[in-house]
């Protein structure tokens, strides 16, 4: 479907797109760990376990137990593929954050060059496809994806999807040749069936390559690559069932119901953000269920305007239309966490982008090409596309400490109580606890029921000799963690010994480690306080 560009001038242009990108975000390199890096991989335990065991632990079990008690997960993620990646990294580079980096940086590299060979089987264009690419690879909502280590997840079943949809695309136009249909339909599902053991987040990509085969009029031809997609959603469904228990294999139906009606809602919620991305940060909260009714209402748009242009065999404007479709189907399982955290995270839409970035790409190809209209667009898309990369090269600078990015976040989104919470934690890691605990009042003032806030508050209050106020905020953290919270329980330990009441030290502190038996603090004051010949004179130790 490509129209003649020069072979030479294209790949001057992918070169040239590949080398902005190294220059965008190139420099991420240098940047430290930061958000939940720090606890799904620099001090997390399953890289010191044996491979296997960690291989079969799901996503939550590589999580402190401590940060799941504020609400109930209603879904669990087992990526064992995105797991032996880090810990591949870890076992050839040691703590080096620069391999990291580096791996993340590759990986994305490596899904520009496959985003441009998808494209390249679908817009009218070399010219067209490079622009797609360019968007995908520049715009600043990428930026989380690529310069967060805890986001290989995405990069890796992104990198495996594109694979995946250009296996598919190449089975499209092998039609009549059977043995290669089939050898490249079943290396389309290898690759989604890896890119679901590296993050289940494009479960929807067969939907999207079946709208792509509509708008191209090739839905006959793809029988054949959606028959091996669908045997390998089965597979995928049955390693689940049978590695995960049953009761968190799947998914709770009120969140589930409850995602999809604001699926639409909050597709739209990125579409603003793609033509104009201003205030990103890591707390960004649109109101999806405020936005749920309008999105339906453009989908339905959307559809109408596809399925007019596929039955009249209007392939440009099909796959423009496309784009959307692309967007809210690749969208879905990320709706489940956005449900769950009230958090459209930017790395949601690392490969759903691409869809509106084909479809600009395709509303492009559509205008005049006639005098004076000839000009107008290239000179409009290269202007936008400068501005994105600029935009992008700020944005990826927010990542590379944690201060910077926290107090961006409490700038952007000060209404939310993590972004409260967030900077406190900057001072009670310096041990400035008397400055720390403003953000985590601020923070539980917006969100009560912040568990994390609390226990953080608590400490702030034990390290300042506030014992009352100290006392009603372990208590409260008790209460609404069900007396669940090993880390509460050992806060109210150390309350009970700066009161001198070894006895109910003793007892706190043998509630926390019947919860966790493995938790260092607890076991450790444990010893010192209560084990025989234990003493009351040592300081106990702490930690949130």
């Amino acid at each position: 479907m490509l129209r003649d560009n020069s072979l030479l001038e294209v790949r001057a242009g992918l070169l040239l797109v590949l080398l902005a990108y190294a220059a965008v975000f190139g420099r991420a390199v240098s940047f430290d760990l930061v958000w939940d890096d720090l606890e799904t991989i620099a001090r997390n335990p399953q890289f010191d376990a044996a491979l296997g065991d960690g291989l079969l632990a799901t996503q939550h079990d590589h999580h402190d137990p401590s940060l799941l008690l504020a609400f109930d997960v209603p879904y669990e993620s087992y990526r064992p593929l995105t797991f032996a990646s880090l810990r591949l990294d870890r076992a050839l580079f040691g703590d080096s954050t620069v391999a990291l980096h580096a791996h993340s940086l590759a990986l994305g590299a490596l899904s520009v060059v496959l985003a441009f060979a998808v494209t390249t089987h679908l817009l009218p264009s070399r010219r067209a496809a490079l622009l797609a690419t360019g968007l995908f690879a520049l715009h600043p909502l990428q930026a989380e994806a690529v310069c967060y280590v805890s986001a290989r997840a995405d990069l890796l079943a992104a990198a495996l999807a594109l694979a995946s949809a250009l296996g598919f695309l190449r089975a499209l136009e092998s039609a009549g040749q059977p043995r290669r249909v089939a050898g490249l339909a079943a290396l389309a599902a290898l690759a989604w069936l890896g890119s679901l053991a590296a993050k289940e987040a494009y479960l929807g990509l067969p939907l999207a390559l079946a709208v792509l085969a509509v708008a191209m009029g090739r839905l006959r031809a793809a029988g054949a690559p959606l028959g091996a997609l669908g045997a390998a959603l089965v597979l995928y469904a049955a390693a689940r069932l049978a590695i995960l228990p049953p009761d968190i294999a799947g998914v709770e139906t009120g969140v589930a119901l409850a995602a999809l009606w604001k699926l639409p809602g909050l597709a739209l919620a990125y579409v603003g953000p793609f033509l104009l991305p201003v205030g990103l940060s890591i707390e960004r909260a649109p109101d999806v269920a405020a936005l749920a009714p309008f999105g339906w209402l453009a989908l339905a748009g959307v559809a109408t305007a596809f399925a007019g242009s596929a039955w009249r065999s209007r392939a440009p404007t099909a796959l423009a239309c496309a784009g959307p479709l692309w967007l809210v189907a690749l969208l879905g399982p990320a709706s489940l966490a956005v449900e769950t955290t009230g958090v459209a995270a930017d790395r949601y839409v690392y490969l759903p982008l691409l869809g509106l970035a084909i479809s600009a790409a395709g509303l492009g190809s559509l205008l005049p090409a006639r005098r004076p209209f000839a000009p107008v667009f290239p000179a409009a898309a290269a202007a936008w596309l400068a501005a994105l990369a600029l935009a992008s090269f700020f944005q990826a600078g927010l990542w590379r400490d944690s201060e910077t990015l926290y107090r961006r976040a409490l700038r952007a989104a000060p209404a939310r109580s993590m972004s409260h919470y967030r900077v406190g934690v900057l001072y009670a890691e310096r041990e400035e606890w008397q400055r720390a605990a403003p953000f985590f009042e601020a923070a539980i003032e917006r969100d009560p029921g912040n568990l994390r806030a609390l226990g953080n508050l608590s400490l702030a209050y034990l390290h300042t000799d506030r014992l009352e106020r100290a006392e009603r905020t372990v208590r409260r953290d008790l209460e609404l963690s069900g007396d669940r919270n090993f880390r509460a329980w050992t806060n109210l330990a150390t309350l009970f010994f700066k009161r001198s009441d070894l006895e109910r030290t003793c007892t706190a502190l043998e509630r926390a480690l019947a919860i966790r038996p493995g938790y260092d603090v607890a076991a450790r004051n444990h010893r010192l306080f209560c084990a025989e010949g234990g003493s009351a004179k040592a300081a106990p130790a702490t930690g949130r």
